[in-house]
């Protein structure tokens, strides 16, 4: 059986992971510094969204090791409030055409996705909701 068989059995035929990189694990206090979205159709990549964030402070040496991601690196990237529409956009109006999800690490990606873009923007939070 290859891929493209599989990911239909499964009902994933069309489906975007994603995944954040952060200045640590506390979505209280801690900043996103990296959004990466992929959307497969039959296994294949067919569109990326993948943006660096400026967390508007440092990031630390061992997030540095972790991620690869350094303050030089965020230095003129855009902020969270600056790239909310697109990623929204990416994730979310595009799933509502029958795509799937798939969130890497999921309860610390949700509760960044939470705290640091829904709980700013509340028309994210409705569509989000009406999805439910």
């Amino acid at each position: 059986m290859d891929r493209k068989e599989l990911l239909k059995i499964f009902n994933l035929s069309r489906f975007t992971a994603f995944d954040f990189e952060t200045t640590g694990l506390d979505p209280y206090n801690d900043r996103i510094i990296e959004i990466a979205a992929i959307r497969f159709v039959d296994g294949e990549i067919t569109e990326r969204f993948v943006h660096l964030i400026n967390p508007e402070r440092p990031i630390s040496g061992m997030i540095t090791e972790i991620t690869g991601i350094s303050n030089k690196m965020i230095r003129n990237a855009s902020t969270e409030e600056t790239i909310i529409d697109d990623f929204l956009y990416f994730t979310i109006c595009k799933v509502l055409s029958n795509f799937f999800l798939c969130i890497s690490k999921t309860g610390l990606v949700l509760n960044f996705f939470h705290q640091q873009f829904l709980g700013k923007f509340r028309f994210a939070k409705i569509v989000l909701q009406s999805r439910n």
